[in-house]
């Protein structure tokens, strides 16, 4: 369109910044992307997007779309943070390390001062850890007098290749000074080991197998460590303890089996360990003694002028050797030092900078840290582990979830939270347990491989949550029906009844959910209205496979958990056979801030009604919308406040006459506060689909709402238990005003209903969540005794 114009002609027709040239602009990105563009603003169609426009300025529209576009490139860049290596280890394509042993003598330098303790545990590690290698021992002139007795202790292991050669500075040279005065003593490839360290087994093959892989290409390898900068598990940059108290023998067990052999590069080595190549020290030479003096940026200096010579410095990433820290120096020295060095470094080296962001911000050790700390995790767990199968679509389901994994927590059990972003296409993994809490992103393939997923991680019980949206959902509902673990469903949707997970037929009105299955096979093939096409295809069009796939599911699960009366009597409807009911009503989120009080209305004002939840297509959006435009609403004596977003109209958005707002998105703990302020008598609640649930039916009876709305699921079931509203049997917009035009009649029943209200008692949080703690560990239980029993 506009691309596609002379600019002589575009000046003339479309002048820059023009409501005409911003319409045109916006217009040509939808036709050009129509699907990424719909969704990044919730439009569900072109008609949809040209009612807003007419609604509100271009230019907001404009910045919206771009705030939404910049945000998603954000989410993008979770390519780069998706962690391949898990889905690797978990298939089986990474294993123990295969690393070859070496044939080629290595030096080991270990420069000591004082600290005789540490000096001797390094010693004795290296001693019954090391082969085919020379060990040269720098004392520093250490004052301490037992240092001398540990070093005349020491003794060749000539049965493993390893020759032991001693020396004493005549006086202290410093670290620096020490090292390049002991490198001068070696002709092999070395590794400088700090005296506070402690090598595991067959450590020096894989420290030097990417120097022998890469004499030409690689300067020094640096192994992973409790304290080693951006090398330091399980926390990058800090000092930490051994994870989970684990030995360091048993620590690098787990990195030779669950890291890679493929080296890892870094900015800098980390000179706690590091491995040098020494045809680089050959060429570029060792440590720059006159400038780094005491230490501390002395191997940072070098790996960037090795760097500059052509050379990567790199992570051994199958590696783990314990580094006590700071034993060298006194605290306040160390910090004198850092700052000094710091700046020396940057005035030298400053053009290096921007590489060190990016690797910073890419943080490429992060895929082989997380892999190896749920590895670790899931095989020292004490307490039972849950998987929640989720969709990571903010909803009622998703808020429900995350507190479902707290108060599991709370119950002292340890949550695996598996999210799919159908947008992104990722998988997103969250563990929380009593030692690690991390996520980790990814990628959509690693679906295929979730029986894996769930061993790898040590699932004992899974809690179906939501999954609509997750690819390969028939496969993953046939591995769990046919495997070992205990699983519970949460009916949060109606996914398992009809691939149109609102119930909505294809002229978008509340099928009904009919006894046969004859008018679903009519429907569902030609149902514009579902969204199944655009996570599915066509795949889930045969609504009688759906059904015999989704009933097998739910009958092998060991409850389906409901949260009303009319979801129950759905799927009782559909799915007859089924005894592993379980009901259960939702509690509300910050129940005790919402307090009943009488709501009354006297006929004589205006009638101020709210609408509360976001408006979208489903949630009433096209009624609301044709009832705000029709000239009966504008003849009565009401308001409306539309609390939450909508797709058609934005946040801000005020009727000529001033008596519709549109309000936009409220944090669910301020909606009282902002009812009263707004001095609400009636709420509407619009939807066109049944809820399984409905938190805002909840919360408006809560605090004394009379309720209007259709005749459907949930929210019509609780305002008709508890006669607190008008229940509307025709899903329309007439049908709607009629119950308005009904309370503006009969004003007293706003107070009548409002009285009713207070006959609700919403489900307490701790009896809800206390019944499912129950169902996991009751189901653990027996699935424990049963794959404990003989065949």
């Amino acid at each position: 369109m506009a691309n596609h114009m002379p600019d002589s002609l575009k000046k003339i027709l479309l002048p820059p910044n023009s409501r005409r040239r911003l319409l045109v602009d916006l217009i040509s990105r939808a036709v050009a992307q129509p699907r990424d563009f719909f969704r990044y603003v919730n439009f569900s169609s072109l008609r949809y997007f040209l009612n807003y426009l007419r609604n509100t300025d271009p230019e907001l529209v404009g910045k919206m779309v771009d705030e939404v576009l910049a945000r998603d490139r954000m989410q993008g860049d979770k390519a780069a943070q998706i962690n391949h290596h898990f889905l690797q280890v978990v298939a089986g394509e990474s294993s123990r390390s295969k690393c070859v042993p070496r044939s080629t003598q290595v030096d080991i330098i270990i420069p000591i001062f004082n600290a005789p303790d540490l000096t001797a545990a390094c010693i004795a590690s290296v001693l019954n850890n090391s082969e085919n290698c020379r060990v040269l021992i720098v004392d520093d002139a250490s004052t301490d007098p037992l240092v001398a007795g540990v070093i005349a202790a020491l003794q060749a292991v000539p049965e493993r290749g390893i020759e032991l050669v001693t020396h004493r500075n005549e006086s202290n040279l410093g670290f620096v000074r020490t090292v390049n005065h002991a490198v001068a003593m070696t002709s092999n490839h070395f590794v400088i080991l700090n005296s506070d360290t402690e090598v595991p087994p067959g450590w020096l093959d894989r420290l030097f197998a990417p120097i022998f892989a890469g004499p030409d290409r690689v300067a020094s390898v640096t192994p992973f460590s409790n304290a080693a900068m951006a090398c330091s598990f399980p926390v990058p940059d800090r000092d930490n303890q051994l994870f989970k108290g684990l030995t360091v023998a048993e620590l690098d067990g787990y990195f030779r089996l669950f890291g890679t052999d493929e080296p890892i590069e870094l900015f800098s080595g980390v000179g706690f360990c590091m491995a040098f190549n020494r045809r680089v020290v050959e060429r570029i030479g060792m440590f720059d003694a006159e400038t780094f003096g005491r230490g501390y940026g002395e191997e940072t200096d070098w790996s960037l002028r090795a760097y500059d010579a052509g050379f990567s410095n790199v992570l051994a990433a199958n590696l783990f050797v314990y580094h006590k820290h700071g034993a060298s120096f006194a605290a306040d020295e160390k910090a004198r030092l850092l700052e000094a060095n710091q700046d020396l470094l940057w005035k030298r080296h400053g053009r290096h900078m921007p590489r060190l962001r990016a690797m910073v911000s890419q943080d490429a050790p992060r895929a082989i840290r997380e892999t190896i700390m749920v590895g670790i995790d899931a095989r020292t767990k004490n307490q039972l582990r849950v998987a929640i199968l989720d969709v990571d679509i903010p909803g009622g389901g998703t808020v429900y979830s995350a507190k479902l994994s707290e108060e599991l927590q709370r119950a002292s059990m340890e949550v695996v939270h598996y999210r799919f972003n159908h947008r992104q296409k990722y998988l997103k993994m969250q563990l929380s347990s009593d030692a690690a809490s991390l996520s980790l992103v990814l990628p959509p393939d690693s679906v295929g491989e979730f029986p894996g997923f769930l061993s790898f991680c040590g699932i004992d019980v899974i809690v179906v949550n939501e999954l609509f949206s997750w690819p390969e959902i028939l496969k993953i509902m046939g591995w769990l029906v046919s495997g070992q673990l205990p699983y519970l469903v949460m009916s949060h949707d109606f996914f398992m009844l009809c691939p149109s997970w609102f119930l909505l037929d294809k002229n978008g009105k509340f099928c009904k959910v009919p006894d046969n299955m004859s008018p679903c096979e009519s429907c569902l093939p030609a149902n514009s209205q579902s969204m199944h096409r655009e996570f599915y295809g066509t795949c889930l069009d045969n609504p009688g496979v759906w059904r015999a796939k989704a009933g097998e599911f739910l009958a092998k699960a060991r409850a389906v958990i409901y949260f009303s009366n009319t979801t129950l009597d759905y799927f009782k409807r559909v799915y007859p056979q089924l005894t592993n009911h379980f009901l259960n009503e939702h509690p509300i989120p910050n129940a005790e801030r919402f307090i009943w009080k009488e709501r009354r209305y006297d006929g004589d004002g205006i009638l101020h009604l709210a609408v509360i939840g976001h408006l979208f297509p489903v949630k009433g959006e096209r009624i609301i919308k044709e009832m705000i435009e029709s000239e009966r609403f504008k003849s009565l004596p009401v308001s409306l406040q539309v609390f939450g977003e909508s797709p058609l109209y934005p946040p801000g958005h005020v009727s000529s006459d001033g008596r519709v707002s549109f309000l936009g998105s409220y944090r669910q703990e301020a909606l009282p506060q902002l009812l009263e302020q707004h001095v609400i008598h009636a709420v509407l609640l619009p939807s066109i689909c049944p809820e399984t649930f409905s938190y805002t039916t909840s919360e408006a009876i809560l605090l004394g709402f009379p309720v209007i709305c259709f005749n459907l699921g949930a929210q019509a079931e609780r305002v008709r238990q508890h006669k607190c509203g008008l229940i509307v049997d025709d899903v329309s917009a007439e049908a709607l005003l009629n119950a308005v035009e009904h309370l503006l009649g009969n004003p007293a029943l706003v107070a009548e209903f409002s009285k009713n209200c207070r006959q609700y008692v919403p489900a307490r949080g701790e009896a809800h969540y206390d019944a499912i703690v129950s169902l996991i560990k009751n189901n653990a239980a027996i699935a424990k005794i049963v794959e404990s029993c003989p065949v």
